[in-house]
Formats: structure tokens, C-alpha cells, sequence
């Protein structure tokens, strides 16, 4: 997990975004990381997230609650008296930051310090904290980060004019010395930049303009450092400029639209600033369309000036569909052209002239450039012998042997980010065209997959049609089946498909088999296990498999256990013909399905389990021994499972689809995903009845009217549940009847049909009793209660109530025990008796965070504010309605108005 301070609060998990959307949350969290690894007194952190207006502790300790939940339980340590936060140098960018600080502060060589100092730099996005509620922050704290860096980019400058980048210092230079005009350090540093650049009548300019301006702000003359500045100009002879070399020059023409990429660019510069015996090889690895000959092309063009002697480029050609990779000996003899070798010094036989090539190039100051490598072997022969040198290398491969033998340092390049990609269609299209489409941009560049070379097709093909509105565009690309085909290009060895084909063609029989199955798997990821079911394949015998696709890059790994192929490759993948993916698809399906229920049932133990026929061969579901273990499978598989759904249904495993969503309802409804449960169990009953099944479709029925009324929509509810009791009447099923009954009791009670709503509960309780269903009959008892409390009959309410909580209790029901406190609680609380209605609801607020839905969280903990709250305890009372607002402000239907105003009533 990271965190990122410098510029607006991010928090990461792999490659995810982990949202903390509460202000208040988010500046608890920045008062802990602002101090990371040390302990933060709980006072200092209240005057931090309050500033001014401080309540009482028990608020800021729900919020630390709250980011665990988020965060993880062991995130945010509790001290005595106060607490901390853990983490490790690299997980904050503030940390990191400090940590390459000190290690330039350290270094001796400026190329070292200049390249730390880059990266340290790099990891800035703005104003820290910008989007942190706490004005506290902000004055006590910002200041300071932002001194910080100004003195880090003073140091680095430093390091770059002792290197002799004068040049290229003066428009960074002049651009600070506008944004810190008092700032005296900034203006000696654009002096010496000036002169060194040979341009003294400015540099002496620059001591006048910077005099004036100390004189009418602050009444003082410049400062001695600047004076002695002034006189080494006036006294000192300007460095010449160094000559302009015949040296060879290869690099290709770079892309004018480049867009992105700081992290990697920082870490590029800061090889290059690394000194040793050896030389630095840098390898940029990717799939392909990422961008790794654009990065290396513009860093090269950029660091021209370090490499006096010479730049080198060749294409090795290991992924081209247009030719066969490049021998190493036919790159070796275009470098020794390069440095017109004359012919008849050139030996015969590639160790000699490799030999020859890296004699020519000893103590040399030469970047080569080794792009579109196939692997180790074909880059080993053009690696030069001196640390005078750089070397970088671009491919599909990730080098493991280059990084293993020669150290070689590793660059991954990921896709591109939504803001970066819109930067890439701005730069294309101009930014009136872009901003004009908002919407139409956001859908391009996700159905582009974030790919920089999608993106730049599309936006090539925008340019050429300056009257084609980037919505027409979008819509383009809206069907994954034809989707390639807008990506294609007139030059047929650069279109998206055929970028991809250069990958796959290399892939082992094993391995390409995987991919193509690949292609049928739902979701957004798929972990080793699924996987291993998908192919028909034990644990052990997939890894390598898997292995193999994430060195091709063909897919990705954004966590050690989890792959993720974007759109376009799944397209792709899907697009290759296979004849065993409908039996894939089959263990698949098993082992999402059999997983799935061995989760619920650990879960929610008092759901009737479903039993399913034995998975097909080759299918491996995996095991899960307890509720914390069901609970973090659902948390990593629930954006799969909805569209394991779709796909069930969509290739004709209808049961399947029906009991996928089943397994689901439970899960979803607990975390408040009602959109995600109604839309699934639309599926489900569309499945049921294709196959038949009156019994699944009631159920699903059922299923769809409790997420509906969850939403919000009691009359689709009530309508839903009503289609459920007839078909449970005409299946003769009394347990399914009682089922219904109970669920259109509930949706009564919110139409104000109170005698339908006590009529349904009564029957629903008989039918549960005839069938000796416990669980069941005490929730329809709970209703009978409700509906007496809705009456003001609270003694008759208890009666009905403590009966159906002795019937949880004997059952081990903590759901239904948690709601049946709180309508205890209630009714005390209605006659009056706060002392017994406090204490169920408190038992009812521990029971329902582990237990109950969030929907009836809410309700919990709102009955509980206002039975505190009649207690004589409003402190208390407005934690819990502020626990309820919380929760309900994610929840569609929920009445966060009426906490709101119970909160400033007060």
C-alpha cells in the first residue's frame, strides 16, 4: 500500500485506487502521515482535524476505525496516548522524498546528487495536501514541505551547473527566479547559468533586476553571496562553450507528442548519474503500444549533451512482423560504419568485431540506444566495457538475465493514466477540441485501454477528420467484437493487432493456449487459482504458464497472486480461435461457483445451502477454512463474480448464472451494492427461465425485490415479491411462501399498507413454523414487533419481540439478533425506559458492523443516537447518528436528511 502527500492525497493498493472520499478521514490520515512512523498525541491530532472546534475523542477514534476498515487493521497502531502510522521508506512519496535527500547530501560526485535529487523532485504533484480539510495543515505544515523542496531543487541545480548544464538551467532558472523573486540563491544560480551559457551582459542584467527588486520590496541591497557572484563575472572569464565534435549521431526523430512518464524519466536521469567499474544498462520493458521506443527516444534526445562522443541507435527488430530479428553482428558492423571504421580494418567474425567496437568506444562518453530487443543474447554482443558509457535497452521481454548477469537496471512502463492520456488526445487535437467533449474523451481512452498507441490512433484519426466529433469516435470503439478493427492503422505493421501478433507469435504452445483462454475470463483480473481451473491445470503446472505471458508482457501482475489483461489484448485474446473454450469456460464457471458458495456458507451460515453437481475435471476450487477468509475471497473476486454472472448466462450456462447470483445476493446486500445485486438477479431469473426453473426463478424474484426495496423502490419491490408468492403457491412450496410472505411484509410496512404489512408477517411466521424454519420465523416475528411499534402498542411489540430474539439466540442468528435489539431497544425507548433501550441498542451497534448489511447499520446506529440522546448523553448521540450519516451518505433511499438535522439540533 502507498501513500502520496506531495500534491493531493492518494492512496494506492498495487495498482488500484483506494478512495478515502470523508474529509474528515482524509485529514486524520494526513496528520498521522505528515508524522509517519512516529507517534501522534491524540491531541495534536484533534487540533489537526478540528482546528479550533475539537469534539469529543470517541469521534476521532471512529474515524481511525473507519480508515482501518479502509486501510487494513494493521495499518494505524494505537499507543497510549495516541497513534501511529507505519510505513516503509519507499510507500511515502513524502519519506522517499527526505530519504534521496539526505543520500545527495551524502554523495560527492554531481552527477549522483543531480540524479537523486531528479527523482526525489519527480515525486511532487502540486501543493501538498491540496485537498485536505484541515487549515492546521496548511499553516503548520505545508510551508515547511514546500521550504523543503525549494531547498532540494537549489541543491540540485548545484549539482547540474558543477556538471555544466548551463544551458539548459537558464529557463528553469528564470521561470523560479519569477515565482521567488526574493528568493537570492535562485537569482546567483541564473547569474551563473548565464555566464556559463557565455551570455555575461545578461547575467549581469539579471544582478540589476534582482538589486531593484530587493530595494523597493525589502529596502536592502543584495545579499554578500550574490554580490561575490556578481564579481566572479565581472572578474573571471566565461567558460567556452565545448566544440561541436564530428561524432555520430543516430537517433531517430522523437515523437512531438509526448505526454507523461515522470517517474521513469527521473529514474532514467538518475542512472545516468551513477558512477562505478561498470557500465549502466537501462532496460525498459513493456507490452506492446506502451511507449517504450517513445520514452527512450525522448529521454536520449534530452540527455544528447552528457554523451559528447556520440549516440548510437539501432533497431533490433525482435518483435517486428516485417522482418526476423536483427543478428547481432549486422547491429556491431552498423556502429563500427557509424564511427567510419575504414573496411579493411574491420576483422572478420563478430567476437572480434564486437572487440573492436568496444575498444573504439572505451573512455568515451557514448549513450546506445538498443531498441525493440528480443532478449539478453541479441543485446550481450553491443554492450560497451566502459563506465563512460550508458546503455539503453527497450523490449517485450523483461531481461531477467540482463539484469541478473549484467545489472542491468529494470523500467517497467505501465499504461498511461486518464490525465495522461487526455494530455496525449489534447496535444493531438489542441485543448478547445478536447475540453469541448469531456464525456466522449473519458469513453475514448477507456475503450482505448489507456494504450499510448490507441490513444494516438484514434487521435490521429480525429486530426486527419478535424469534423469528426470524438463522440462518434467513442461510440466506434463501444463493441469489444469490432473494436480492433477501429484501431487499425493504414500502415498494417502498426496497427493495434498486429502489434500485439509480434507477442504472441512467440508465446510456447502452453502458453498461447492460456492466452486464448484468457480471453473468454470475466472481470477485470483473474487470480493464479481461477486461472489454474481455466486451463485445466494444477497449481504448480500453471505457474510457469503464467509466468511466461507476464514476461511476454501479454498480461499483467498487479498483485502477486492476481493477472489483468486490459481491453484491447482481452479482445484480442478473444479474437484467436480455440476449440476447448467451452469447456474451459465450464471449469471456470465451477470454480467460481463452488468457491463461491464455500465462502457463503462460512459467511452466512444460516443461508439453506445450495448444492451443485460436481465440477468438471480439471477444475481446482479453492478452499476457504473461515469467515475472515470468505470474506477477503469475496473482497478480491466481487467485480469478477457480476460479470462471471453475464458470462454464464451469456454462453448458455444458465444454472450456473442463477447460482452465481445466489451466492452473490448476500454479499452485496451486506456491503450495499444494490445496483450490482438487482442487476444480477435480472440475469438470474432471465436464466431461470430459459431452463425452466420456477423454484430459481421465485427465488431470484425474491432476491430482486429485497435488492429493489434496498434501493429504495418499494413498489418494484412489492411487485417483484408478489410474482415470488405466486409462483411459490402454484409450486406448492410453503418454505418459499414463507420467504415471500416475509419479504412483502417489509415492503408493506414502507408503502403504509400496515394491514397488508401485518397479514403478510403473521403468515410468514406460521409457514416458518409449520416448517421448522427458526431463522426465518423469528425475522417474520421481528416484523409483527415492528408493526406494534409502528402502532404505538410498545408492550405487545416486547412481547412478540422477546420471543423472536430468545428464538436467535438459540439459533446463533447474530444478524437477526442485532436487529431484533434494535427493535427492542426502540420500544423501550418509546416507553420511556432509556436505561433498557441503551442497552440492547449498544449490544444491537457491536453485533451489526461484523454482521448485518449496511442498510441496517444505519438503522441501528440512528436508534442508538436517539435513545443516548434521550439518556442525557448527546455527546455519545451524536457519535452514533454521525456513524449513521456516514454510512447512509453511500446508500441510495437512505433519509440523511433527518440525521443532518438531529446532528445540528444537538
Amino acid at each position: 500500500m502507498r501513500f502520496r502527500l506531495l500534491g493531493p492525497l492518494e492512496v494506492t493498493q498495487g495498482v488500484s485506487p483506494l478512495p478515502i472520499r470523508a474529509g474528515r478521514q482524509r485529514a486524520v490520515l494526513a496528520a498521522l502521515l505528515v508524522d509517519a512512523n512516529r507517534m501522534v498525541p491524540l491531541d495534536v491530532l484533534v487540533a489537526r482535524v478540528w482546528d479550533g472546534d475539537p469534539p469529543g475523542r470517541t469521534a476521532l477514534h471512529n474515524l481511525i476505525m473507519r480508515l482501518r476498515q479502509t486501510l487494513g487493521a494493521t495499518v494505524i497502531r494505537t499507543r497510549s496516548d495516541g497513534y501511529l502510522i507505519e510505513v516503509a521508506e519507499t510507500d511515502l512519496d513524502l519519506r522517499h522524498f527526505d530519504a534521496l535527500v539526505q543520500r545527495a547530501k551524502a554523495a560527492t560526485d554531481p552527477g549522483r546528487v543531480s540524479a537523486l535529487l531528479t527523482e526525489a523532485l519527480a515525486l511532487w504533484r502540486g501543493e501538498p495536501l491540496a485537498d485536505v480539510p484541515s487549515e492546521r495543515l496548511r499553516r503548520e505544515v505545508v510551508p515547511g514541505l514546500l521550504e523543503r523542496k525549494l531547498a532540494a531543487t537549489e541543491q540540485r541545480v548545484e549539482a547540474d551547473l558543477a556538471l555544466g548544464r548551463h544551458h539548459d538551467l537558464v529557463a528553469e532558472l528564470r521561470e523560479l527566479t519569477d515565482r521567488h523573486p526574493l528568493r537570492e540563491h535562485f537569482w546567483g544560480q541564473l547569474m551563473l547559468a548565464l555566464d556559463g551559457s557565455g551570455r555575461q551582459a545578461e547575467a549581469l542584467e539579471c544582478y540589476r533586476r534582482v538589486a531593484k527588486v530587493l530595494a523597493e520590496e525589502l529596502g536592502i541591497d543584495p545579499g554578500p553571496a550574490l554580490r561575490e557572484v556578481r564579481q566572479r563575472i565581472l572578474t573571471g572569464p566565461a567558460p567556452l562553450p565545448t566544440s561541436d565534435a564530428q561524432v555520430p549521431r543516430q537517433l531517430p526523430r522523437r515523437t512531438p507528442h509526448f505526454v507523461g512518464r515522470a517517474a521513469e524519466l527521473a529514474a532514467l536521469t538518475r542512472f545516468r548519474g551513477l558512477t562505478g567499474e561498470t557500465v549502466v544498462i537501462s532496460a525498459i520493458n513493456g507490452g506492446g503500444g506502451i511507449g517504450k521506443t517513445t520514452l527512450a527516444v525522448h529521454w536520449a534526445h534530452e540527455s544528447r549533451a552528457e554523451f559528447p562522443d556520440g549516440q548510437l541507435y539501432v533497431n533490433l527488430r525482435g518483435f517486428d512482423g516485417k522482418s526476423e530479428p536483427m543478428d547481432p553482428a549486422e547491429a556491431v558492423r552498423g556502429f563500427l560504419d557509424a564511427f567510419a571504421v575504414p573496411p579493411d580494418r574491420i576483422p572478420a567474425g563478430l567476437d572480434a568485431q564486437a572487440a573492436l567496437y568496444r575498444g573504439l568506444l572505451a573512455d568515451r562518453r557514448v549513450l546506445v540506444v538498443l531498441d525493440n530487443a528480443r532478449d539478453a543474447d541479441q543485446v550481450r554482443p553491443l554492450l560497451p566495457a566502459s563506465p563512460t558509457c550508458l546503455v539503453l535497452v527497450t523490449s517485450r521481454a523483461q531481461l531477467t538475465g540482463l539484469v541478473a548477469r549484467e545489472g542491468a537496471r529494470p523500467i517497467p512502463l505501465d499504461l498511461l493514466s486518464t490525465a495522461e492520456a487526455t494530455d496525449l488526445l489534447t496535444h493531438h487535437l489542441g485543448r478547445d477540441r478536447v475540453a469541448a467533449e469531456p464525456e466522449a474523451v473519458a469513453e475514448l481512452v477507456d475503450r482505448c485501454a489507456h494504450l499510448p498507441l490507441a490513444v494516438a490512433l484514434m487521435a490521429a484519426r480525429a486530426a486527419v477528420n478535424p469534423r469528426l466529433g470524438l463522440r462518434a469516435l467513442a461510440d466506434d470503439l463501444r463493441d469489444e467484437r469490432t473494436r480492433l478493427d477501429a484501431l487499425d492503422s493504414d500502415d498494417p505493421a502498426n496497427g493495434t493487432r498486429a502489434v500485439f501478433s509480434y507477442s504472441y507469435r512467440r508465446l510456447s504452445p502452453p502458453a498461447a493456449r492460456l492466452f486464448r483462454l484468457l480471453g473468454t475470463a470475466p472481470g477485470p483480473d483473474i487470480s493464479f487459482a481461477a486461472a489454474a481451473s481455466l486451463a485445466g491445470l494444477s497449481a504448480a503446472e500453471v505457474r510457469p504458464v503464467l509466468e511466461e505471458l507476464v514476461t511476454a508482457r501479454l498480461v499483467g501482475q498487479p498483485t502477486p497472486t492476481r493477472l489483468a489483461l486490459h481491453d484491447l489484448l482481452r479482445a484480442y485474446a478473444a479474437e484467436q480461435h480455440d476449440d476447448e473454450r467451452h469447456d474451459a469456460t465450464r471449469r471456470l464457471l465451477d470454480h467460481y461457483l463452488h468457491t463461491a458458495l464455500a465462502a457463503c456458507a462460512r459467511l452466512y451460515p444460516h443461508r439453506i445451502p445450495l448444492t451443485p453437481a460436481d465440477p468438471a475435471p480439471g477444475t481446482t476450487p479453492e478452499e476457504v477454512a473461515g469467515p475472515d477468509q470468505a470474506l477477503a475471497w469475496y473482497g478480491a473476486e466481487h467485480h469478477v463474480l457480476p460479470a462471471a454472472v453475464d458470462l454464464a448466462a451469456a454462453t448458455g450456462f444458465d444454472r450456473h448464472a442463477h447460482r452465481l447470483a445466489w451466492s452473490l445476493a448476500s454479499y452485496l446486500n451486506q456491503f450495499g451494492h444494490h445496483h450490482e445485486w438487482a442487476r444480477t438477479q435480472r440475469v438470474a431469473i432471465s436464466a431461470a427461465e430459459r431452463v425452466g426453473d420456477d423454484d430459481s426463478r421465485a427465488e431470484a424474484h425474491i432476491s430482486l425485490g429485497q435488492a429493489c426495496g434496498r434501493a429504495g423502490d418499494f413498489t418494484r419491490a412489492h411487485a417483484e415479491l408478489s410474482t415470488a408468492l405466486t409462483l411459490y403457491l402454484r409450486l406448492g412450496n410453503a418454505a418459499g411462501q414463507a420467504a415471500a410472505h416475509g419479504s412483502l411484509a417489509w415492503a408493506c410496512r414502507f408503502l403504509d399498507r400496515h394491514e397488508d404489512y401485518l397479514e403478510h408477517s403473521l403468515r410468514s411466521a406460521e409457514l416458518y413454523r409449520i416448517t421448522g424454519r427458526k431463522e426465518g420465523e423469528c425475522r417474520a416475528l421481528n416484523a409483527i414487533a415492528f408493526y406494534y411499534i409502528d402502532l404505538g402498542d410498545y408492550e405487545r411489540s416486547l412481547v412478540h419481540g422477546h420471543q423472536a430474539l430468545a428464538i436467535a439466540e438459540e439459533v446463533g442468528d447474530l444478524d437477526s439478533e442485532a436487529n431484533l435489539r434494535d427493535t427492542v431497544g426502540v420500544a423501550y425507548h418509546r416507553l420511556g425506559d432509556h436505561v433498557r433501550a441503551v442497552e440492547h441498542l449498544r449490544r444491537a451497534a457491536s453485533l451489526c458492523v461484523e454482521h448485518c448489511s449496511h442498510d441496517d447499520q444505519v438503522t441501528i446506529f440512528g436508534s442508538l443516537g436517539d435513545a443516548l440522546h434521550a439518556s442525557g448523553d448527546p455527546a455519545e448521540a451524536r457519535q452514533a447518528w454521525q456513524r449513521a450519516l456516514d454510512l447512509a451518505k453511500n446508500l441510495p433511499g437512505a433519509d440523511v436528511d433527518q440525521l443532518r438535522a438531529k446532528l445540528r439540533g444537538s
